[in-house]
């Protein structure tokens, strides 16, 4: 009846569903800087990605250019984002508007 401790981690991780969250925090790093590299005239400010979750990463923007250039790059940032995270699931791109609190950085 005796396990290895890595696998009793493993199994720990995976009822606490802390593993869903490290994956999905991993997933919104690596999309806010693959963002930032594929669209480099794009500032940190103009957006944040904000949660990805079934399949979908959720980005605020902070304006309505911001979005269109994002839109007519989404195909390019989805083969960028599943070429670096093959396992993620990551389907599509969620737009939405930042909140004037989001743009001040205060919550």
């Amino acid at each position: 009846m005796w396990q290895p401790f890595g696998e009793l981690i493993d199994h720990a991780m995976n009822r606490a569903g802390v593993k869903r969250t490290v994956s999905a925090a991993v997933v919104v790093d690596a999309a806010q800087q693959l963002i930032l590299q594929v669209v480099p005239e794009l500032r940190p400010t103009d957006f944040q990605v904000v949660s990805f979750k079934g399949g979908t990463i959720t980005i605020t923007v902070a304006s309505a250019i911001v979005a269109s250039e994002l839109g007519i790059r989404t195909e390019a940032l989805l083969d960028a984002l599943r070429h670096e995270l093959p396992e993620s699931g990551i389907m599509r791109l969620l737009f939405r508007p930042m909140s004037a609190v989001d743009r001040t950085g205060f919550r």
